[in-house]
């Protein structure tokens, strides 16, 4: 469920007299809504959630320059922030943590709330400016849950206008709230959510390889089905982890890396058994399937390697 935020009640007001014919005279008032998502919910300790929020609506002054708005996010402590991929107007500087007192003159000097000690504060300024602007801001806001503690969060995204609201926020939160529970040593592979078959945690789409390997706490990784891997990235596989199939196929169909790359790096001891890797692609090609290289062992069991150009199965150093 989404939880949306008006700006102020004479906003409202002044869509009732639109509505019965009645013409407001007075100055002109903001009129802007916001909401606040998250597309993973509950996720795990060491995952990578995405919020989204889109604002949007009439925040024109009347011929002063407006000035530049601060966007705030309140996020489950320890965890980290990274980097706007929507189509917010370009910040000031990268999103800032500061946990405590009121934020700088920029963002209106004045605080939405307290962190408190379950939460990190980020803030940004943005460069929205002149008279008579609109707002239709897409965010999407990666946040990795690492070093947290499994908890439910009520993350928090506000909004400042500076010296067209004073030091009025707009917040929105989640709703439910954020349930991070601990860290998963198992996680499953899939192209789809519904290919998961109820299995948690999921890493889903072309990235959902990448995104399991790279996973700090996972240990082993199941690939589910018949699984489209991204085409133009290349994968590592860390000493001390599993990379098994459930009657399961890894395909890399697209445009490939090159003949130079390698599908599948593996890095340390670690165990690789009943999956079919198949290298075919529509154009370039991926030299080789899976590089060994590490000074421990590496159990193979159960693979087909297929379709690599040059090797399907590369031992640099290390014992199979």
């Amino acid at each position: 469920m989404k939880r949306f935020r008006f700006l102020t009640l004479i906003t409202i007001v002044a869509m009732l007299l639109g509505l019965t014919g009645v013409v407001y005279a007075g100055p002109l008032v903001p009129q802007f809504i916001q909401y606040l998502n998250v597309d993973t919910n509950p996720a795990y300790i060491g995952d990578t959630v995405n919020y989204g929020s889109q604002m949007y609506g009439d925040i024109r002054t009347s011929g002063a320059g407006q000035a530049k708005p601060c966007v705030v996010y309140y996020i489950p402590g320890a965890s980290s922030l990274g980097t706007d991929t929507g189509t917010l107007s370009s910040q000031t500087g990268a999103y800032t943590q500061s946990d405590t007192g009121n934020l700088p003159a920029a963002c209106g000097s004045t605080n939405p709330g307290d962190a408190g000690g379950s939460y990190d504060r980020y803030y940004a300024q943005v460069t929205q400016t002149g008279s008579n602007q609109y707002a239709n801001w897409t965010l999407n806001m990666p946040n990795t849950l690492s070093g947290v503690s499994a908890a439910d969060y009520n993350v928090q995204m506000c909004i400042n206008f500076g010296s067209f609201s004073g030091s009025s926020w707009i917040c929105s939160e989640l709703d439910p709230d954020l349930t991070v529970n601990a860290a998963a040593t198992t996680r499953y592979v899939a192209n789809t959510e519904a290919q998961c078959l109820g299995n948690t945690p999921c890493d889903t789409g072309i990235d959902g390889l990448a995104a399991a390997l790279g996973n700090s706490s996972a240990t082993t990784i199941i690939v589910i089905g018949t699984y489209n891997a991204n085409p133009g990235t290349s994968h590592t596989l860390a000493g001390g982890d599993t990379l098994k199939g459930s009657y399961a196929s890894i395909n890399i169909n697209g445009v490939c890396a090159g003949s130079g790359a390698t599908f599948l790096s593996v890095t340390g001891a670690s165990t690789i058994q009943d999956l079919i890797f198949d290298g075919t692609c529509s154009s370039n090609d991926f030299g080789y399937g899976i590089d060994i290289n590490t000074s421990g062992t590496v159990t193979v069991q159960d693979i087909t390697i297929q379709d690599f150009t040059n090797t399907g199965l590369r031992l640099v150093a290390g014992t199979l």
